[in-house]
């Protein structure tokens, strides 16, 4: 898209897998001399600026225009019993103020095992479909 001012803008949009992510987290939190999570706001300021690198332009002119997170959600009850409740709650308000799409799959529980289905098969479909749309 040109703009008025002859410049071009890029419109980026962020698919988040919440597997992926806390793995990237963990890491950042327990082995790297950051030695802290990872910033929502931080990682889509760092992915701004890597395109606008790699476009060769502005980060005036890189816009994340959609941003999305998947993930597996527990039960309240199941939250509850685990004591995570309240810490989901408060990553989910990280993500609403950050303009995070949320999108979440139940984990089956029911076999004693956790079992995460179908939550990377939307992450795929949500991107397919934006980018085709």
């Amino acid at each position: 898209m040109r703009l008025p001012t002859g410049g071009r803008l890029t419109r980026i949009a962020v698919f988040i897998d919440r597997g992926y992510f806390d793995e990237v987290g963990r890491y950042y939190k327990f082995n790297h001399p950051y030695r802290a999570r990872l910033s929502v706001n931080s990682i889509q300021e760092f992915i701004r600026h890597k395109v606008a690198q790699y476009e060769k332009t502005e980060e005036a002119f890189c816009q994340i225009i959609e941003a999305h997170y998947f993930r597996g959600r527990f039960s309240t009850s199941d939250a509850v019993a685990a004591g995570k409740l309240e810490d989901q709650a408060a990553f989910n308000e990280i993500l609403i103020r950050a303009g995070i799409i949320q999108h979440y799959m139940p984990i089956d529980c029911r076999q004693g095992i956790p079992q995460e289905k179908g939550i990377d098969v939307w992450l795929s479909l949500e991107a397919f479909d934006l980018a085709v749309h």
